[in-house]
Order: structure tokens, then C-alpha cells, then sequence
């Protein structure tokens, strides 16, 4: 029951990303982000950047937000 809850989060909050005009994510998949990134995967609306370095994710997204 608790992967379907978190399947089902993971693509109500990537559907409400696009929503709200986000149109690029940064992801740093790994075991703890699967349900997430697999989403994300599945939103075909997003455009996703994978930067393996979580600390590199953070700043390449803040750059990229203030950028836009």
C-alpha cells in the first residue's frame, strides 16, 4: 500500500509542476528519489536535466530558475 501512495504523490506533484509553468526539473536519481524521478520520467510535458552530484543538481537548478 505505501508504494502506491507514494506512486500516486509523486505523479499528482509532478502533473502539479507542469501546472503551475514549471517546464524543466533537475533530478539526482538514486533509491531514496525512485518514486519522484520515475514520475518526473513520465510527464511528458518536462524536460528533465540529470546532474549525478546532488550538491551540482541544487546550484545548476537554482542557476537555471534564476536564469528563467
Amino acid at each position: 500500500m505505501t508504494a502506491a501512495i507514494q506512486t500516486i504523490w509523486s505523479e499528482l506533484l509532478a502533473a502539479t509542476l507542469v501546472d503551475a509553468g514549471i517546464g524543466t526539473c533537475v533530478i539526482s536519481p538514486g533509491s531514496r528519489s525512485a518514486p519522484l524521478v520515475t514520475a518526473l520520467c513520465g510527464e511528458p510535458r518536462l524536460e528533465l536535466v540529470t546532474i549525478i552530484d546532488e550538491r551540482a543538481a541544487s546550484f545548476f537548478a537554482l542557476g537555471a530558475g534564476r536564469a528563467t
